[in-house]
This record gives structure tokens, sequence and C-alpha cells, in this order.
């Protein structure tokens, strides 16, 4: 599985190097066993071939870190590379600029709401670099952390193999930088760096073997040498392709070396996450503390989020969802030591096992270890799980780009229980290209030959963005010819509305829709004719209000054949007038 954050600009990066065990110096030949018994996480490490190109081997030291990571600088000279990076004004500076405006000294009041209104805001801050993170399946940290030294080894190492796999993808399918107006043309890049950190632990003390890649924002364009930003949109739009890339490595690795099967169960929304063969759902439930919170989490924003706009949200919707649950309620990351949780996580398991907690660890070798063969290779018959990846990619859209259809062709292969490598990825997706269902979308270049200095270094335009070629399929295309075919139709005729009417709306879910759409367009009608028939009578009616408020001017209103009633206090009056003032 791959996650991917972003690295602020300043001391974003110390979140990685924080975890790092208290005084370490890393020496040659250290076994990492001496790790497990301090309190924090082995140092990291330099990859990436920029990483080689500006000579950083070992481990990244804090002005190096400091330097690339914190201001976009070379990590050993400290040079700017590229561009300055923008500078945004701070929360005090803002405020002090509001105060001032006030042409007064502002009072404690005043001062208090605009610090809180500018608190409020989004802080906005220069992006340095990019987090990946490479997470193993539960039930594979599960194994590593309670299995024996041996066990946890394997495991280190083949994850660590399958991280380095995902990262070699990457920096050759991958990365790119924009140059032109607008970011037209996307050209090679020589490589990146990246500083990897190996955290043992999630934020609720769990198991979970996982690796941060901080990969640098800065990259040098192989043609013209210039310093410019990584492509950030095709990385984030390969990230799920290029999770399954470690996930399909890290689970042959295991199967190479530790004889593991794979099974599978159902995860948020309709993915199937790959598990160990062995490992007991309930041990995946227990150890999964982190993931609980952020489920509630997720359920309760979808809640409201359905109450707000009176609709569930879609895929799109709920995927940004998650992405904030993640971060709700995010508990302090804190250094652990891994004695100390190992203890704790003994007595856990040993209470969903049945077992003492010195026997926790041979119990799960026993039922996960040496349980399944290798996994096969079937680069031969592509064709037969081209029609699945068709069919989910159908589910989760109408079109889709090369991209998508990695990632659909690296689960399916899991799934399969087949081995998944860059070529079998590879091998698949141009079978689902080919496959007769698919339609490609992207129109062919008819220029001509593309001019050498125009083109990347596997051949393509430099104007075309790598992997991003969509494609849809007939069942897509008949679909939204029929959609568009019933939305011309308005009414039916009268004759036919009968005879189904007849034949049992209530059965006929669609014919119903037509017969309510039908009454509704007649109630229209209705008011329609009603406003227009009072529009007429307006005239009339202002003509009669008209002379009626003339007559109320020139006296007492009086209506002919009628002979007004003096009022009783009248008549009381005239009964009492002397004689002579009559």
């Amino acid at each position: 599985m791959l996650s991917v954050g972003r690295i602020a600009a300043g001391d974003g990066y110390r979140y990685l190097t924080s975890q790092v065990a208290t005084h370490d110096t890393p020496r040659a030949g250290e076994p990492l066993l001496s790790y497990y018994e301090r309190t924090g996480m082995p140092p990291g490490v330099w990859a990436g071939a920029q990483a080689a190109g500006f000579g950083l081997v070992g481990s990244p030291t804090e002005s190096q870190m400091a330097n690339l990571y914190g201001r976009c600088a070379d990590p050993n000279t400290g040079e700017v590379l590229g561009r300055r990076m923008p500078s945004y004004r701070t929360v005090a500076e803002r405020t002090a600029e509001r105060l001032g405006d006030l042409g007064r000294t502002p009072t404690d009041e005043e001062r208090a709401e605009i610090e809180a209104e500018e608190r409020g805001r989004p802080q906005p801050q220069p992006v340095t670099a990019f987090d990946l993170t490479f997470s193993a399946p539960k039930s594979v940290s599960i194994l590593w952390a309670l299995g024996g030294d041996e066990v946890r080894d394997t495991i280190q190492a083949a994850h660590e193999a399958a991280w380095r796999d995902a990262l070699a993808h990457f920096e050759a399918d991958v990365a790119a930088t924009r140059l032109g107006g607008a970011g037209v043309a996307q050209v090679d890049v020589d490589g990146v760096s990246v500083a990897a950190f190996e955290h043992w632990f999630n934020r609720a003390g769990d198991p979970q073997l996982h690796t941060h890649l901080a990969v640098s924002a800065m990259v040098r364009a192989s043609e013209r040498g210039r310093w410019r930003r990584l492509d950030s949109r095709a990385m984030y739009r390969a990230a799920a392709s290029v999770g399954e890339i470690y996930t399909g490595s890290l689970l042959a690795r295991l199967s190479d070396d530790l004889g593991v099967g794979v099974r599978h169960r159902d995860g948020r929304g309709d993915r199937a996450l790959p598990e160990l063969v062995g490992v007991d759902d309930r041990l995946v439930e227990v150890f999964s503390t982190r993931s609980a919170q952020v489920d509630a989490t997720l359920a309760r924003l979808v809640g409201e989020f359905t109450d707000t706009h009176g609709y569930v949200p879609d895929r799109d919707t709920t995927a940004r969802l998650a992405q904030q649950a993640v971060t709700t309620d995010r508990p302090a990351c804190e250094q652990r030591s891994w004695a100390a949780e190992r203890e704790e996580w003994m007595m856990r398991a040993a209470g969903v096992l049945g077992v003492d907690p010195d026997q926790v660890g041979s119990t799960l070798v026993r039922s996960a270890v040496g349980v399944a063969r290798r996994l096969p290779v079937d680069g031969e018959h592509p064709e037969v799980w081209a029609a699945d990846v068709v069919a989910r990619l159908e589910e989760r859209g109408a079109t889709w780009n090369r991209r998508d259809i990695a990632r659909e062709a690296g689960a399916v292969l899991v799934e399969a229980g087949i081995r998944v490598t860059e070529t079998s990825v590879k091998t698949l997706v141009d079978a689902v290209e080919a496959h007769d269902e698919s339609v490609s979308l992207t129109l062919p270049d008819v220029g001509g030959p593309v001019p050498q200095a125009l083109t990347r270094a596997d051949g393509t335009s430099v104007f075309t963005r790598r992997g991003e070629e969509l494609f849809t399929s007939k069942a897509i295309l008949n679909a939204e010819q029929e959609l568009a075919a019933l939305a011309a139709v308005r009414e039916l005729p009268a004759p036919e509305r009968d005879r189904r009417f007849a034949a049992g709306w209530s059965e006929l879910e669609d014919d119903d829709l037509i017969r309510r759409v039908a009454a509704a367009n007649a109630q229209i009608a209705d008011l329609s004719a009603g406003i227009i028939q009072a529009e007429t009578e307006v005239p009339g009616l202002e003509r009669t209000a008209a002379d009626a408020t003339a007559a109320a001017a020139k006296g007492p209103c009086r209506v002919p054949g009628v002979r007004r009633r003096p009022s009783r206090a009248g008549r009381r009056r005239r009964r009492h007038v002397p004689a002579g003032r009559g």
C-alpha cells in the first residue's frame, strides 16, 4: 500500500528525523537488532539516482536534510536549486498589518478577534518534498512483529527490496518535470533524491512496518540540466499503480523466502486487501486500532456530508473524506521502545490465540510459514485476466488512462495468486489495451515523425503526458448512447402509456417514472392556464379598484337602492337638539 503526503518548507521534515533513536551514530557492521533495544527508529538512508548524483551515501545528516528538505537547496553546499521558493507572511505579520490599518490603538477584544481570525485561515507553505509511504499489509506486520528473529529479518529485507523495486519503477516511468508555457512539455529527469526512514509503529502503537520515502521536489531536467519542480500531477496519478508494484513485489519475495500463502479480505470501499494465510483475522482486528479510529471518523464525515447535501458522496468524494479522516484526531507521534511494545503485543496476541505469551511466535510461524508453494508466473495468458481488468475499470468510471489500467492489472494479478513483476504488469496492460472491448480515446498523431529534440528517452513526444492516454470500452459507449436516446423521450404516446399502465406500472419502475412525469406535466399545464386566465382578469380588477378609490375620495360610499340608517348615537343627538338650533 502507498500513501502520498507533502513536506512543507522549514522544519516539516523533522517528523521523520525526530523518530530516529536518540544519540544514534551509524556504525559499520552494527546489527539492526541493536536498534530494537533502544527507544526510536533506525536512521534513514539515501536512495535514488539524483541522490547518488549529489554524492549522498549512508544516512542523512541534519544539515543535509535542512538544506534539501528545508529550503530546496543543494544538500552539500546549501546553494539554492532552481528558482527561489515563494515566501508567505506569517500569522503575526498579517495580524500586525490589520491592527495597523485601524489607525488607532486596538482594544484587547479587537486584538484577540483579529488574531483568532488570522490563525483560523490556512497558512500557505511551499512544498519542498513529497512523503511516499510504503506500508506492509497488516498480517505481514503482525508476522514480522511476533515471529522469531529470522522471520523478522527476512520480512524486513523483503520490505526494503519491495520499496526499492517500486522506487526504480517510479524513477523510470513516473518521475518527470514540465517545461514551456503552462508546462506544456513533460520531459525526463535524472532521477530523484530520496531520504528513506523505516518506522515500526503506527500512531496508536500497533505494529506497522512501513517506510517513508521523502522525495525531494527538486529534479534536474535530463537534456538541459536545469533544476525544476517534480511533476506532482503525474506522481499523484501514478501513486496507486506504484503501490501495486510494491505490494506485488513484497508478496512474491515472501512467497519465495518464507513459503507464505496469500488470501484476501474486504477493505474500505470495494477493495480486496491481501493478507497472509494463517494470520487470524482476529489478530488483524486487534492490531488495527488506528484503522478502527479512521473508519469511525469516516463514517461520521460521510453522514455529515449526506445530511448537508441530501445525497451519499460518490467514490472520489469518499476518498477525499477518507484522507480527512486520517488527519482528524490524529494521535501525537512519540518515540517508542521496540522491546516494551513487543512485550505488550505478545500479551494481546496470547489473549486472541489462547496460548501463553512465550508461545505466540512459534504458533504464528507454524500457521503462516511454509504453507504454500511459490507464486507462479503467468505471462503467457494475459488475455485471461484482461477482461477482468476491463470490467473493474468500467465499475470505477466512464474513462481511464494507462496508469489506471496498471493499477487494476496489479490488483487482479495479486488476487489471482499470480506473481507481480513490472514485466507481468506491463504485459497485462498491453493485453487490456488490445482487448476487443477496449476503445482508445486518444487522437492519433498525424503530424509526422517527432524531432529527436522533442522526444523523451522512450521515444514518445514531450507534448504527450506519459501514461495518461485515455481509454473507454464498447459497453460504456453503448450505455451512453442508450442514455442519450432516453433523454430525448419527453412523453410516451397516450395508447402506449395506457397499455403499459394496464400491464402494471408498479412492476416497471422506468415506466412508472414516465407516467409520473406525464402527470406532473399535465399539472404544470393546468397551472399555466390558470396563471394566464388570472393575468387576463387583472386589467378589469384594476379598473374596479380605481373606480372605488375615486368614489371614496369624493365622499361616503353610497350603494344604489339602499338607504343609510343613522347610528344609535346619531339618533340620540337628534332627539335632544334644543328648539331653534335644529
